[in-house]
């Protein structure tokens, strides 16, 4: 059933393999690199996302983020997300809402000037609207990540994430769906002003895969 598959949107389990060659590669970067740009954690982002569930349901949508650096090694994170889904049920067209929200504070850790390890530990909130049903959800996130500068402007941005999310299991379609999930991603940005980069990302859970174009303005 389509809420099946949406659940799978928010709470999936991803590999972790094709993140080793990338956190290697920047950490010999950030060991050999002399370049004068470096990373900022306040800025305001906004993105289109476009995904697919299970190789059969179409979704897309966008966020807006927004961070702020609160003291040298310390920031606060928020992000709003709308997605729309899409798919047919007996030759029916369905559609469905996913509106997930998190606020969260961060702690980064210089690994080098042009290199850092963060960690996120945020709040979470999820709803899920389709004709007939609205599902509302409350859990945490916590994430660990590498950002690195690679190039004088371009900047690579990897990270792994748990999420726990307290979901009814009253409703039999959550039932057969694991409450815990994990997300891998990485994403790229080049830095076209001190202040202005374009994005391109791109993550994965068990059956969800998601792209991403975005504009980030860093202050």
């Amino acid at each position: 059933m389509l809420q099946r598959l949406l659940k799978k949107c928010a709470i999936a389990r991803p590999s972790l393999p094709f993140l080793k060659v990338p956190v290697l590669l920047l950490l010999f970067v950030a060991s050999n690199s002399s370049w004068a740009q470096k990373n900022n954690w306040s800025f305001v982002e906004a993105q289109y996302l476009d995904a697919t569930i299970d190789d059969r349901v179409d979704v897309d949508g966008y966020a807006v983020t927004g961070a702020y650096t609160l003291f040298s090694d310390v920031f606060i994170i928020a992000q709003y997300e709308a997605l729309e889904a899409e798919t047919k049920i007996f030759d029916t067209l369905s559609h469905a809402d996913i509106n997930r929200y998190f606020i969260g504070l961060g702690y980064n850790y210089e690994f080098s000037e042009l290199t850092q390890v963060y960690a996120i530990l945020a709040l979470k909130n999820i709803e899920n609207k389709a004709s007939g049903y609205k599902e509302n959800y409350d859990g945490y996130s916590a994430t660990l990540g590498l950002r690195s500068f690679v190039a004088e402007k371009i900047e690579l941005n990897i990270y792994y994430s748990y999420l726990d999310i307290d979901y009814d299991n009253n409703h039999d379609h959550w039932s057969t769906i694991a409450e815990d999930s994990n997300e891998t991603g990485i994403t790229g940005l080049y830095h076209i002003s001190n202040n202005v980069s374009l994005g391109l990302g791109y993550k994965e859970s068990d059956g969800y895969e998601q792209t991403s174009v975005s504009i980030k303005y860093h202050f």
